[in-house]
């Protein structure tokens, strides 16, 4: 979309450079120890664990995360969802969970890391999202993925490959998804492995280190030249 708006501004083709965004690689243990990063952030131990990362605000779809919560709680009354952030929705969405005692509210943090550590799954029901830094984040960290079905999310995620797509603004299908996440274990690890190893291939922060790089060495050899 950003280079379609660049050509359409006049600017030639060959003048443009793709390079996405990267995130850090955190190095992973063969299996995370979920119930001590539950722990130390006083969740409950035993219970499964959803999470949101990202603003509190009407475009991230939270109200539906909020509706289908309520069907997943009608099947595991003991699972958890964290929504970790702040945004001019907050007083507005804890209004409306004020019914649900299972809803953890995180606020906002700089080590995101440590609540994906802690889930079972992380959900994004964004209705527009550019190239999310948190969906990365949760990739990078091998946790099975729920997102809605938008370009940004859809073209980081393969849905039945790297973690599961859904329709935005569709509360009943988020939950069936994010269930199945939770209940399918062998199936949802094998998406957060492989959503993991495809962020480790193309969205490493080392990676686009290295692109930027290039992309100045060749600029100065034609200012050589």
């Amino acid at each position: 979309h950003i280079r379609a708006e660049l050509e359409q501004a006049g600017m030639t083709k060959d003048r443009i450079r793709d390079i996405p965004n990267g995130v850090p690689i955190p190095p992973l243990q063969d299996e995370i120890d979920r119930g001590a990063w539950r722990q130390r952030l006083g969740l409950k131990v035993a219970a499964p664990v959803a999470v949101f990362v990202g603003r509190l605000s009407p475009e991230k779809g939270l109200t539906d995360l909020l509706g289908a919560w309520k069907r997943i709680q009608s099947e595991l009354p003991n699972a958890q969802l964290v929504i970790v952030g702040s945004g001019p929705q907050d007083k507005e969405l804890r209004g409306l969970a004020a019914d649900q005692p299972n809803i953890v509210w995180a606020g906002a943090t700089q080590q995101p890391n440590r609540y994906l550590y802690a889930a079972d799954v992380f959900v994004l029901p964004s209705y527009e999202e550019a190239m999310s830094i948190s969906l990365l984040e949760a990739m990078a960290a091998a946790l099975p993925i729920v997102a809605s079905d938008i370009p940004g999310n859809r073209g980081l995620i393969e849905s039945g490959r790297h973690g599961l797509l859904v329709p935005p603004r569709r509360p009943d299908q988020l939950a069936k998804s994010i269930l199945l996440q939770l209940q399918a274990k062998s199936l949802a690890a094998g998406m957060g492995r492989a959503a993991r190893q495809r962020v480790e291939e193309e969205y490493s922060i080392a990676l686009m280190a290295r692109r930027h790089i290039e992309l100045f060495e060749s600029l100065t050899h034609k200012k050589d030249r």
